[in-house]
């Protein structure tokens, strides 16, 4: 059973570090119908084959994406026949690390799961498609236990023979892959998985549960058809109890002692985005620099405990297993910026690309893959393992920082050393400060295409400088942009942005016969720019490279950066056609002053015994501009009664300032009037900021009031005496301050008695 142009299908080999691997699930590859893939391809084998998908804003996905973005490897999760779905309605979702039946695909993954040459065809047919687009695939095996022993065929007929009895794997039968048979079993399978599908590699679940001479055998049995064939897998060291004292368990600390089996590394994974397992925490690379820093300076030159053979190192900071790697930096990074965070993750890629050994990373890594933090998705549903195929749009620069990585790895023999002795040859580090990582790769050993690379990590929330060594250097790689075309040139101090990874190098860049425009000149024009909202584009004349004038949209492209806002901008002129690199130009964009903006909302304020403040609108023409955003508002003499004063200061793209009086005035006095024996007594509330109080009296309700008293604020009583028995009088009050003086209260009367 075979597709049309079967027998012509090319294996991917190659060099294990010149492999960048990417590990896909078929169901998740395709699930979001977002995906642009076919109603009846989703969640299939066939999805793989399908060209020209694209999202629902028009961006390449699936096969198409793979091309663009450049991966040389995909790595299959579980695709032979597992348990936990249901291979007709694909009710159920599981990674699918439960084996079943070994050496048979899926069938919830075909189209007609009911007819056993469907499963095999569009199996073949997805291998076909990968190898068409000159993209190796992986198989991700699970020889190390089965999802149940007991109805397990192997238990059946040799009851006991097929499972050690303990529980290394955590699913309670690991394989006993030291017995002959068991042995010989395990080399078969994935011999016939080779023979008959074409792959380029396979992958090893909990790799340190088999055995070491297991492994050995593999190895020469694929020789034998396909020495390029990759070999690596887990190989933790898990408790599990070997049917012969003898064997030895294909862990990383036997990593020496098997031929071209490589491990996937912990130390870098941990070391570069935290700890994993017991609580994740923050990694040299997410947030805290003294974490992991000898691992990621090992991991850089392919060196762990087990070994420093980088062909032997599959380096990552996330897989299938626990968090998506923007979950985790998200979790440990509570309260920071979203950029920040983005820059962690480019970080981080970046040392994975730029390191000894092979690269790994999980499908959607690059466009900041979710699943809303589920630790353990292995079954939850589609809506939380799906790849939202949206956010390669929205996370365009992240995913093209990634593409950039890769080209510049792929471009650059010197980061893809095949043996130990190679990186001793060519591998040095470079003096940094605290714990930066720099190191530099002479390309002259290496047969790289450049003289020398130099790599410098700054893991800080700060620029960090670094002494470079001598010569001019063309960056290719910082903290915003990565490729293979130089950004700019440089020599001396070089500053690393926060959180970002630089790599340069000295001599020929690329494979490209592209002329470089650094010493290019230019000529800009602006009158004096003033901040409006708006970006400044300066005009670019007169760009020359030695004697020829350049012309823009043909050798070259006029970008600008941070030219809204007050401060310094950016002209960018940027070679394009036959033209790399670039020069830049400064422009100043100054402040708007807001003396003469438009101030309302002050009134004058009944003192309440508190400071006062206005509710102040500022207008700039029509803009209503933004307090705390463009300016701030201060007081003076605003906690007592008299006149205080609105202080109106431009920030950000505003100076200057604005001064606004208004009056802080006492309260009307609230009075009561009680009459006694030929007198009266008058008691008034307590008025904020009153010095005194003055007692006016008349024998009139309109007029003729006398001042009869003044009190000080510690009294709120009076009492009139030497009244006449029978007669009104009536009373009224002022609080008084200094020279202010309240309003008069009500008036009051009583008849004396």
């Amino acid at each position: 059973i075979k597709p049309e142009g079967w027998d012509n299908d090319k294996h991917i080999f190659s060099n294990p570090t010149d492999a960048i691997i990417y590990e896909t699930s078929v169901r998740d590859f395709s699930s979001d119908i977002d995906s642009g893939v076919p109603a009846n391809h989703r969640m299939k084998y066939l999805a793989f084959t399908d060209k020209g998908t694209k999202n629902s804003k028009g961006t390449s996905t699936c096969m198409d994406y793979l091309v663009s973005l450049g991966i040389t490897h995909v790595q299959i999760m579980p695709s032979y026949d597992f348990y936990g779905t249901n291979e007709t309605s694909m009710g159920g979702y599981n990674w699918g690390y439960n084996p079943v039946n070994y050496n048979i695909p899926e069938g919830a993954f075909s189209t007609n799961p009911k007819d056993g040459t469907v499963r095999v065809l569009e199996y073949k047919q997805m291998i076909q498609a990968l190898h068409n687009n000159n993209i190796g695939a992986v198989m991700d095996v699970v020889y190390n236990h089965v999802n149940n022993a007991n109805s397990f065929s192997f238990e059946k007929i040799v009851p006991g023979y097929f499972f050690r009895g303990s529980n290394g794997s955590g699913c309670g039968n690991d394989v006993a892959s030291e017995r002959a048979m068991v042995s010989k079993y395990i080399v078969d399978s994935v011999i016939y998985w080779e023979e008959q599908y074409h792959f380029d590699g396979f992958r090893f679940d909990l790799l340190g549960l088999l055995d070491v001479d297991t492994m050995n055998k593999l190895r020469e049995e694929l020789d034998k058809i396909n020495p390029g064939v990759m070999l690596y897998g887990e190989g933790w060291n898990l408790a599990t109890s070997s049917t012969r004292p003898d064997a030895l368990q294909a862990t990383q600390a036997n990593t020496e002692k098997m031929d071209r089996v490589g491990m996937f590394s912990d130390a870098i994974r941990n070391g570069v985005g935290g700890a994993t397992y017991g609580g994740v925490s923050k990694g040299y690379a997410t947030g805290n620099p003294t974490s992991g820093y000898s691992d990621v300076k090992d991991g850089v030159k392919g060196k762990t405990y087990y070994t420093s053979n980088p062909s032997l190192q599959i380096n990552y900071v996330s897989c299938h297993d626990n968090y998506t790697f923007w979950d985790k930096i998200c979790k440990v990074n509570t309260g920071v910026s979203l950029q920040t965070k983005k820059d962690m993750n480019k970080l981080s890629a970046g040392i994975i690309m730029m390191s000894q050994g092979t690269p790994l990373f999980l499908s959607g890594e690059e466009f900041l893959r979710t699943k809303g933090g589920d630790e353990n998705s292995y079954k939850s549903p589609d809506s939380v393992n799906l790849m939202d195929w949206s956010l390669v749009d929205d996370n365009a620069d992240v995913v093209d920082y990634y593409r950039g990585l890769i080209s510049f790895r792929k471009a650059h023999k010197a980061l893809r050393l095949s043996s130990s002795e190679e990186v001793s040859a060519a591998f040095k580090y470079e003096t940094a400060p605290d714990k930066v990582i720099a190191y530099s790769l002479d390309g002259t050993k290496a047969s790289d295409i450049s003289d020398k690379i130099y790599v410098v990590i700054n893991p800080y929330s700060v620029s960090k400088s670094v002494t470079l060594p001598a010569g001019d250097w063309k960056v290719c790689i910082n903290g915003e942009e990565a490729g293979t075309d130089p950004i700019e040139r440089v020599s001396g101090t070089y500053k690393a942005a926060p959180y970002s990874i630089n790599v340069m190098v000295q001599g020929k860049v690329n494979y490209s016969d592209k002329t470089e425009i650094f010493d290019a000149t230019a000529d800009i024009s602006y009158t004096k720019v003033t901040v409006s909202g708006k970006e400044n584009t300066p005009k670019v004349t007169n760009v020359k490279l030695g004697d020829k004038t350049l012309t823009q949209g043909t050798d070259y492209e006029v970008l600008y950066k941070d030219n809204v806002n007050v401060g310094t901008g950016k002209v960018i002129i940027k070679g394009i056609g036959n033209y790399v690199g670039r020069i830049e130009k400064t422009f100043a964009i100054n402040k708007i002053s807001i003396s003469k903006a438009k101030v309302s909302g002050i009134k004058n304020v009944t003192f309440a015994g508190k400071s006062v403040s206005q509710n102040v609108v500022v207008k700039d023409g029509s803009k209503t501009l933004k307090k705390g955003v463009d300016y701030k508002v201060t007081y003076s003499s605003n906690t007592k009664v008299g006149t205080a004063t609105v202080i109106i200061t431009g920030i950000n793209n505003y100076s200057g300032t604005i001064k606004k009086t208004f009056k802080i005035t006492l309260a009307k006095p609230s009075l009561t009037v009680k009459a006694l024996t030929k007198s009266a007594k008058v008691s008034w509330k307590k008025v904020p900021g009153a010095s005194s109080y003055k007692i006016y009296m008349s024998t009139r309700s309109s007029s003729g009031y006398k001042a009869v008293a003044t009190v000080s604020s510690s009294k709120l009583t009076y009492t009139k005496k030497k009244l006449t028995k029978g007669k009104k009088y009536y009373f009224k009050i002022v609080a008084v301050s200094g020279k202010t003086t309240s309003s008069y209260s009500a008036v009051k009367y009583v008849k004396s008695k």
